[in-house]
């Protein structure tokens, strides 16, 4: 098995007064447990790490073991592998630093490699006697069995994993239910499905969609996928993308946001965060409600906050950004690259090839939400770094505009059946007129766009930093992914 050794340098610990005193007052070595000393910063392979100090140090012995400690000039300390840290002298003030490494160090982005050999491109060679989709102008209905797609038509042109077709290995179990007003049962498992790998740039993390919930042990004691999962979906009577009513009828055109601007005007005042779309309403609700800070830190300690969630409201029915929309119809990126030019990207307001700078305000952070503000994000998601699906998710994953697939992973239980019996948002505006605003949808395996003011369902998603610790499974229903929460 894979090892990854953890080094947290530097990490400065100070000892409590109390233990300092004990120290000095019996003048021989003294034992402490490493849970006694306080740790003020560490870092992991020098920078800074998601891992929490608690999620390292409760894992002792199990995932965890401590190798060696250094502290300042004049201060000799020793520790051994469960974390019992002895000393024999002491200068003042104390700081060491503690060198962890890990007994079961796979993290979750390499074991989904390890176990998905065979990896294609759409419109390449066969691979291991398999073929691969011919283009993103057909389904991908193909039966899969450790196959994953790749492709750079990302962000920064960097490698994104995903998977395609009728895949059956890209289930995961993460967190469990809290709240049953969002369509689960309380203690019920969190289903979820890998939809990709992000490029390293924008935190490498793995994306999942949400999958539903259950509660199923097989004879081993062991959570798997239940039978016939058809609650995919966080409310069963639907939510309008558009902001709420009164604000569909007064803001049409910034109805497409997940986050909206000041005013109609054009694509500059359109954007911005004044309000929040009823949709992200119920997502950020539902978060709070099922990964609550207080009960499941360590969940949210786990989330990627780099990972971008494109809501592409660029547009080539204007000139510029400031170009007035009047009465005319704003035709989106995604409008252009799914429906009339059948070529997705991963990238946010991606032009498409030939045709220059098609989209006007095409790579504008406005569009990436993001956990973290950065180069490549806006950060508005800071404290509920979670969103939708994109349209162009859907068709890396096998779906094609406006023809229907009921045999890929985003449409399937473990069955093959509907996993939502509903239709779903996407995160991606179509178009919009001075009436209305189209946004893509989900309906029984058939991606389409109808009016933001209609009552649909929610699939969340969220994305696993890259750093999170694969615990057990192979991916499959029988004996999903779990991992490393505490």
């Amino acid at each position: 098995m894979k090892k990854i050794f953890f080094m947290l340098l530097p990490v400065f610990i100070v000892v409590d007064s109390i233990l300092i005193y004990d120290i000095y007052s019996n003048s021989n070595k003294k034992e402490y447990d490493i849970r006694d000393i306080k740790l003020l910063s560490y870092t992991f392979e020098n920078k800074r790490t998601k891992l929490p100090i608690e999620t390292l140090i409760d894992g002792l012995g199990t995932l965890y073991m401590t190798s060696a400690i250094e502290c300042n000039e004049g201060t000799v300390a020793t520790i051994n592998k469960w974390g019992n840290v002895t000393f024999s002298e002491m200068e003042m003030p104390v700081s060491c630093s503690v060198n962890f490494e890990s007994l079961n160090g796979t993290f979750l982005v390499d074991k989904i490699l390890e176990d998905n050999p065979t990896v294609l491109t759409v419109g390449g060679s066969a691979i291991n006697g398999v073929t691969p989709r011919t283009g993103f102008n057909v389904i991908d209905n193909q039966t899969y069995i450790n196959t994953i797609y790749q492709t750079n038509n990302a962000e920064l042109g960097q490698t994104v994993y995903y998977y395609s077709g009728n895949v059956t290995n890209n289930w995961v179990i993460f967190g469990t239910c809290k709240d049953s007003s969002y369509n689960c049962t309380v203690g019920d498992d969190l289903y979820w499905r890998i939809i990709r790998i992000n490029e390293e740039g924008t935190g490498g993390g793995v994306r999942l969609l949400y999958a539903g919930s259950g509660l199923k042990l097989d004879a081993n004691n062991r959570h798997v996928i239940a039978d016939n999962v058809t609650n995919a979906r966080i409310k069963t009577n639907g939510n309008s993308f558009s902001a709420t009513s009164i604000n569909f009828v007064s803001s049409v055109r910034r109805g497409a946001g997940y986050t909206y601007g000041s005013a109609e005007t054009n694509l500059s005042t359109i954007r911005g965060t004044t309000g929040s779309n009823s949709v992200k309403s119920a997502v950020t609700s539902w978060y709070s409600a099922q990964f609550p800070e207080t009960t499941d830190s360590f969940y949210r300690e786990l989330l990627d906050n780099k990972a971008v969630y494109c809501n592409d409201r660029s547009t080539n029915s204007v000139t510029s950004p400031t170009s007035s929309f009047g009465s005319y119809t704003i035709y989106n990126g995604a409008y252009r690259r799914l429906k009339t030019n059948k070529a997705p990207s991963y990238a946010c307001g991606a032009t498409n090839e030939g045709y220059g700078n098609w989209y006007v305000g095409g790579n504008d952070n406005a569009d990436r939400y993001t956990g973290e503000s950065y180069e490549y994000g806006n950060g508005i998601l800071s404290n509920t770094p979670v969103a939708l699906m994109t349209a162009d998710e859907v068709v890396f994953a096998g779906g094609l505009y406006n023809s229907s697939n009921s045999n890929f992973w985003v449409y399937a239980n473990k069955e093959g059946n509907s996993i939502s019996a509903s239709s779903w948002w996407t995160l991606s505006p179509a178009y919009s007129t001075s009436e209305d605003t189209y946004i893509f949808k989900v309906t029984d395996g058939l991606l389409d766009y109808t009016e933001g003011i209609r009552s649909l369902s929610i699939r969340p998603v969220l994305s696993l930093d890259s750093e999170t610790l694969w615990l057990s499974g192979d991916g499959t229903a029988n004996n999903p992914y779990m991992v490393v929460t505490r």
